[in-house]
């Protein structure tokens, strides 16, 4: 690049486009003056898996490139890229060869830049990195968890400290004094025994219950439920639910082995965690009138999505789901003696069901009326607002009827369309104390496995019909046969394909504990070293969709549409795509036409 002008017309492209877009000046300008201008017609080979590095890259200023990879007999698209896009960026972190082969798909102007300057620039800018990191693999972004998990309470709740045998009386008066809402008792080692609350003091001494004279330890409220110091939101909010409290002990390491170091409060959260699901929660635990149950719902869901920043937010992000959904399942259960044993199945049994709280619902009869009390409960959940998904998975069986059901899938698969009924194999009872006879199926089924070797291959084998996209380009998403998609359903573009191929891993290991998909790939990962980078992988793009599907697409649909994406969201969405393939082609080839 000869003149001035030509450099500043360069850079002001570069400025347009991550990474560039986080870099100062100066550093794009050195970047641009690194590098020339190359023309390419369509079907020009820019470089070959195997050729060797030679420190350059290349950012596309018209035109596109198709990134293949060697499988088998012949090359696998694997990516396309466009305008703005760079290739061959990634040898700022790989010292090897080309892995794969740049192809001009379209005449093209490429800038050919030099690695050097732009690896200096991009370590200096964290925005630069998190970004590099997302587009050259599928690995955790550096640093998303400490940023975007959740940050320590700064503004801990008020409270005053109180002796076991401190009069309660006393203590109310302490509470005033101070103008606070919660006291806690603490022992001769300074850790807390109990919390004492307002409505405490209210409910028992207006009541006459417990006499002022009584001591504090009479009032309070054992055991406390405690986190450790540096407890983050998500966990705090998490402890909060399960534990039906509204406050929160902090020691050092969230035991009575500690001092105690702080109080959080329902309204320390509130305060710094601004639309907070948790008091939406409280009112559906108290159990509101049915009319207003759906509104408090679609809020629920609502301030749990605002919640969801990046795709590392997904596990509490679930597990709040899940422990909602149990509760008002339980809440929708018929007065009475009960003559089924509720059973969640698919996303629900799997612990997916997040804040839209869909849930397949099952059942194994253990009494007569099973079948009015089936129809009870499906009332009572449509009452509460819950969606059910499957209303024809309301089947109800014996214990046995489901053994010898579960068996016929597996020794007949094809005959018994098993491809119908897979979310049966994701079955966990609503009630833990009920997990024994989950456990006793799931031991069946691993019988059953052990005499049909090949239903696992089949069901390795069928994923492979559910491949999704090779990339984004230009706003749409395009498939591997070059079908351009202007609108892409997140489910059938992904997540229901990495559902289906860790549940063929779960099903192999004979693992008989209830997993998410999650945690069945990291069990598989553990299991086969040899496949674990793969297999974390598909852990991680699980991750990446469902964030897109809950923050990009309309409920009721989980379709998005490409275009509307920052070009930084296409890129980690890219790399979903690729992780899906990688683990499908994996499990496949796993069980079913490689060797092991």
């Amino acid at each position: 690049m000869k003149t001035s002008a030509i450099l500043i017309r360069v850079a002001d492209f570069l400025k347009r486009y991550p990474p560039f877009i986080w870099l100062d000046e100066t550093s794009i300008l050195e970047i641009a003056s690194s590098g020339r201008v190359r023309y390419h017609e369509a079907g020009e080979t820019l470089y070959e898996a195997g050729d060797l590095r030679d420190g350059k890259f290349w950012v596309i200023h018209k035109g596109a490139v198709r990134l293949t990879r060697p499988v088998g007999v012949g090359d696998q698209t694997w990516d396309l890229r466009g305008t703005g896009d760079t290739v061959g960026a990634e040898g700022m972190v790989e010292a090897g060869p080309f892995d794969h082969t740049a192809v001009i798909d379209d005449e093209s102007i490429l800038y050919q830049l030099d690695l050097t300057p732009f690896s200096k620039a991009c370590a200096a800018s964290r925005g630069a990195t998190r970004f590099l990191a997302v587009y050259f693999a599928l690995d955790a972004v550096p640093e998303a968890s400490a940023l975007h998990a959740g940050h320590t309470i700064s503004l801990m709740a008020q409270f005053v400290r109180v002796d076991p045998e401190t009069s309660v009386q006393e203590v109310a008066k302490a509470m005033g004094a101070a103008g606070v809402g919660h006291a806690v008792v603490i022992a001769g080692d300074g850790s807390p025994l109990g919390i004492i609350g307002t409505t405490d003091l209210a409910r028992e001494i207006a009541t006459g219950n417990i006499p002022v004279s009584a001591p504090a330890r009479a009032l309070m409220r054992p055991p406390c439920v405690m986190r450790e110091a540096e407890a983050r939101e998500p966990a705090l909010l998490m402890e909060m639910i399960r534990g039906a409290t509204g406050a929160i002990c902090l020691t050092q390491d969230g035991s009575v082995a500690t001092p105690l170091a702080g109080l959080i409060s329902e309204r320390s959260l509130l305060v710094e965690w601004g639309r907070h699901p948790l008091p939406i929660v409280r009112e559906l635990q108290r159990g509101v009138a049915s009319q207003k149950t759906g509104h408090l719902l679609e809020r629920f869901a609502e301030c749990a999505r605002e919640r969801l920043r990046t795709p590392d937010d997904l596990v509490w992000w679930q597990e709040l789901g899940d422990a909602t959904l149990r509760m008002l399942l339980r809440r929708a259960l018929p007065a009475g003696a009960a003559s089924v044993m509720p059973v969640l199945i698919g996303a629900a049994g799997r612990g997916e069901a997040g804040p839209e709280l869909e849930v397949g619902l099952s059942g194994i009869s253990t009494g007569d009326g099973a079948e009015e009390w089936i129809t009870k409960w499906k009332a009572g959940c449509e009452a509460s607002g819950l969606k059910l998904y499957k209303t024809e998975a309301f089947d109800v069986r014996d214990a046995e009827g489901w053994l010898r059901f579960l068996q016929a899938l597996i020794l007949d698969p094809i005959g018994n369309e098993v491809w119908k009924h897979l979310e049966l194999f994701d079955a966990t009872a609503l009630d833990s104390e009920d997990d024994q006879e989950i456990s006793r199926m799931r031991e069946i089924v691993r019988e059953a496995l052990a005499r049909q070797p090949n239903f696992v291959r089949l069901l390795a084998n069928d994923s492979l019909q559910n491949l999704p996209p090779v990339t984004i380009f230009e706003g749409y998403a395009v498939a591997a046969d070059g079908l351009q998609l202007e609108f892409l359903d997140l489910d059938d573009g992904g997540i229901r394909a990495i559902v289906d191929g860790a549940r063929v891993w779960q099903l192999d290991s004979g693992e008989n504990a209830a997993s998410g998909t999650c945690q069945r790939l990291a069990n598989a990962a553990r299991r086969v070293p040899s496949h674990a980078a793969v297999l974390r992988g598909g852990e991680r793009a699980f991750q990446i969709l469902h964030y897109f599907r809950a923050v990009h697409a309309p409920v009721e649909t989980g379709v998005i549409r490409p275009a509307l994406l920052s070009r930084a969201d296409q890129v980690v969405l890219k790399s979903a795509f690729r992780g899906v393939a990688d683990l499908l082609l994996t499990t496949a080839h796993y069980f079913g036409v490689g060797s092991r």
